[in-house]
């Protein structure tokens, strides 16, 4: 990582000083590719480490582990967890808490509504489990830039206040942070599996209505 950033300087500062070894005249719009390039790859410095337990909605039990890496302008990170099903559909919500200090106590489900908590949900990503002890697995990537939630992106809620969905930017450290599992039904025979892996099936579009089966990863701002 340190080589590409460096890397990544270097050849800014060349096509900075020649613009004709860019092969175009337009300048600018590569100074403005090596900026926008240069913030995406500081955006995952790891600079703050979290793990915790992945639970069992139903119960409490702890059926897999979580980590993310934190920096002031992104979180990336991955969830392991065990499920009841093996080669089912699979989805993982990203919850964000961008000003827990509003949330009554330790932030609940009734907190998401409060517009003050700033809080949204989109999807994170998709899988379908493996074959694991008489069950399934899954083990799956996640990520946002703050302030960048992608265009189309599946989005359960937004934050309100017309701000963007997500981590705010320069919060990275101050949001609270949760991960829902969503189990999909398996398509038909022939049928697309592509709104089972991307989409969602939460009852009235709450992460946290959910069957029995859920599985969800809870963490706390760094900060």
């Amino acid at each position: 990582m340190r080589k590409t950033i460096i890397n990544t300087i270097l050849l800014g500062m060349l096509l900075a000083a020649n613009p004709a070894v860019a092969g175009h005249g337009d300048h600018e719009q590569v100074r403005g590719w090596i900026a926008e390039s240069l913030q995406w790859r500081l955006s995952y410095l790891p600079t703050v480490r979290q793990t915790v337990d992945v639970i069992n909605l139903s119960n409490g039990m702890p059926t897999g582990a979580a980590w993310m890496n934190r920096t002031k302008n992104g979180i990336q990170g991955r969830i392991m967890t065990g499920v009841d099903t093996a080669g089912d559909p699979y989805t993982v919500w990203i919850v964000v808490i961008n000003n827990p200090g509003a949330c009554a106590d330790a932030c609940v489900e009734a907190d998401l509504g409060n517009p003050d908590t700033e809080s949204s949900a989109h999807y994170g990503s998709g899988a379908i489990s493996a074959a694991a002890d008489g069950g399934g697995v899954i083990n799956v990537d996640f990520s946002n830039v703050a302030g960048n939630v992608a265009d189309g992106q599946f989005v359960l809620f937004g934050d309100g206040e017309g701000q963007t969905s997500g981590i705010h930017r320069g919060n990275g450290m101050g949001a609270e942070v949760w991960l829902i599992v969503d189990i999909h039904a398996r398509p038909a025979p022939g049928d697309s599996w592509v709104t089972d892996l991307t989409e969602t099936i939460f009852v009235d579009a709450d992460p946290l209505t959910l069957p029995n089966n859920h599985r969800g990863a809870f963490f706390p701002a760094a900060e």
